[in-house]
């Protein structure tokens, strides 16, 4: 039977050029912790993970019950940091020193670049000060506050006496004022440190040292701080409570901090130690930037001020320290109301919203907050699409615009953003006088209307605003009816056409939409010339007239613009009867006939024979 060893030359090969072998390396040691036809477990292991390791090292088990854990050893993770077979590091570790923390702790690694490293740190001996497993206290410490640090740092020593003023520094906390990793700082201290301790001069603060007790404040919390800095600053109209109490402390660190300005917690941390009630508001989708940096001094001042909520500016001056460009945009043009009073509050929550842009509301209920006038408008029966789904905002700017009513673009723009089809209608050969100045609210309404369109009036109301000369027209006898019932949109293209007249359709096409009977009877027989070239115009007026039929004259006077009644060929066609007051309609119809002469079907016997002397006297 073939062993391990056969198989795994490699390995074994690997195993052996290393100093330290977790056990012998032969078919006996690998046994110890593989099953050998590979059914039991995940990698072939006689046991699971750390259950594995602690068969053999059973004190481990009962150590690894105190109360802090290394993570890997709280999750039986133990080749995490350890080889099973071999290394070339003690304890089968598989990595050196700190190069094997660094695999976990990334952020510590960037800590120690910086020029002022601690000696333990330097020299990659975590375990001087932190345990491998397990501790029974934070941060897997060896020993507990300043106990640690006296391991090396002996308090008694002139030197050490000297650099911290002969006062009796080892009953305050050590990491109060350094970092026991690294620092930028001469002598290890935090990030922020109290300038009468950077400058060596603890006396401003305290008591005379030497005494060997604990020491002693020259003055009492705020005086003491009032000596360097100055009250007024503490005292203005609005002050936040710690200052208003002269409680520093409960903000600031005495010596030196890990936070800027001496905080003993991070801004934001530190801020809603009190102010719980806006956790839960900082948790919405949209979080003001200074608030999810953690910056909350950027727009409050931590101490006192002239203004509510202890801003450090007032109303618009405050956003404009940040949104610059804005300031300058807004500046010129049409400007929305609260953004020229300087409110920005009055749409936006300084912190958080659920809504992009930080907006108090969404959508078109923000702006009904102010213009309730127009959401009445909603009630109309035609209501423009973007108005009635709450988009103000796809027509209108919410801050300024060179365009009047905030548009974002001119009028025109705006309405052929949507309304393309009725954009190429500019290329036509004849444009509408409001269309072509890009006037669109001449006729329409912006939001709503009870008119088809959303029109301001009827048809006819708003065609006579300009067209005042037609509505005269009104009072003739005969009207036509689109004309009479105001539907001007029946006949003629309000936006652009090829006609001049803006006609939608072509001379009698354009009738025979409405006349199509007709359409089907003037293209038969014996068609009368106008008729027959699609010209209705060359005897209808188009709108009214005070001759029947809204001809353009009377019907004798009509007929005789073409026919001459004086030429003899006429006359005797017509046995010298007829005149200029004769009714020509009587025997001829006006468009078409199925007999020759236009004349009607029906007629009288001898009229239809040519016997006109049976009933006339001929000349």
């Amino acid at each position: 039977m073939r062993g391990c060893l056969a198989c795994h030359k490699e390995d074994v090969q690997r195993f052996q050029q290393q100093e330290f072998h977790h056990v012998s390396i032969d078919e006996e040691g690998c046994r110890k912790c593989h099953v050998s036809h590979g059914v039991a477990n995940k990698l072939v292991l006689v046991k699971e993970k750390a259950e594995l390791c602690y068969s053999c090292h059973p004190q481990k088990s009962m150590e690894f019950q105190k109360d802090q854990v290394h993570y890997p050893v709280a999750k039986g993770d133990c080749t995490r940091c350890h080889d099973p077979h071999a290394a070339s590091n003690k304890n089968f570790l598989t990595k050196q020193g700190q190069a094997l923390c660094f695999t976990c702790h990334l952020e510590m690694e960037e800590e120690f670049v910086d020029s002022n490293i601690h000696d333990p740190a330097k020299l990659g001996n975590c375990d001087a000060c932190h345990e491998s497993h397990t501790s029974e206290l934070p941060k897997l410490l060896k020993a507990a506050g300043n106990d640690l640090c006296t391991n090396c740092h002996d308090h008694q020593e002139p030197q050490f006496q000297t650099s911290h003023g002969q006062y009796a520094v080892e009953k305050a906390n050590c990491l109060e004022c350094h970092n026991p990793h690294a620092s930028k700082e001469e002598g290890l201290f935090r990030k922020s440190v109290h300038q009468p301790v950077a400058g060596g001069v603890c006396d401003s603060c305290h008591e005379p040292s030497g005494t060997g007790e604990v020491v002693t404040m020259v003055a009492k919390e705020p005086e003491s701080c009032y000596s360097c800095h100055d009250e007024e600053e503490y005292k203005k109209k609005y002050q936040h409570r710690p200052a208003r109490q002269g409680k520093c402390s409960s903000c600031h660190q005495d010596h030196a901090s890990k936070n800027a300005s001496l905080l003993t917690e991070s801004s934001n941390t530190l801020c809603l130690q009190c102010h719980q009630e806006d956790i839960a508001e900082f948790k919405k989708q949209y979080v003001h930037s200074p608030v999810s940096e953690g910056k909350c001094i950027g727009c409050h001042n931590p101490h006192s001020t002239e203004n509510d909520f202890l801003l450090a500016k007032l109303d618009a001056n405050l956003c404009f320290s940040c949104h610059e460009t804005e300031a300058q945009k807004y500046s010129q043009g049409t400007i929305h109301a609260p953004v020229v009073v300087g409110k920005c509050l009055i749409c936006h929550d300084p912190h958080a919203s659920n809504t992009k842009g930080h907006v108090v509301e969404q959508g078109s209920k923000l702006c009904y907050r102010c213009h309730s006038e127009v959401e009445e408008q909603l009630q109309k029966r035609d209501v423009h699409q973007p108005f009635g789904s709450g988009k103000c905002l796809q027509c209108h700017d919410s801050h300024a615009t060179a365009q009047k009513s905030l548009l974002k673009d001119t009028e025109a723009k705006v309405c052929y953003s949507c309304h393309t089809s009725e954009a190429r209608k500019l290329d036509a050969l004849f444009v509408h006088g409001p269309i072509n100045k890009g006037q669109c609210n001449i006729c329409h309404a912006g939001h709503a209307s009870d008119l088809n369109y959303q029109l301001l009036k009827t048809e006819d109301e708003l065609c006579f605003q300009c067209h005042d000369d037609l509505q005269s027209e009104l009072s003739l006898e005969h009207i036509h009816a689109p004309f009479e019932t105001g539907l001007c949109s029946q006949c003629h293209e309000p936006h652009g056409a090829d006609d001049k007249m803006f006609l939608k359709a072509e001379d009698s096409q354009l009738c025979y939409n409405c006349h199509i009977e007709e359409e089907v009877q003037f293209r038969q027989g014996f068609i009368h010339k106008p008729v027959g070239d699609g010209d209705c115009r060359a005897c209808h007026e188009s709108h009214a007239s005070e001759h029947k039929s809204i001809l353009l004259k009377s019907e004798s006077d009509l007929c005789a613009s073409c026919h001459d009644y004086q030429q003899e060929d006429f006359q005797k066609v017509h046995i010298q009867s007829l005149t200029e007051s004769s009714k020509c309609t009587g025997c001829h119809t006006p468009h078409s006939s199925e007999q020759t002469g236009l004349f009607h079907p029906y007629g009288h016997l001898p009229y239809t024979d040519g016997e006109c002397d049976v009933c006339h006297e001929m000349p």
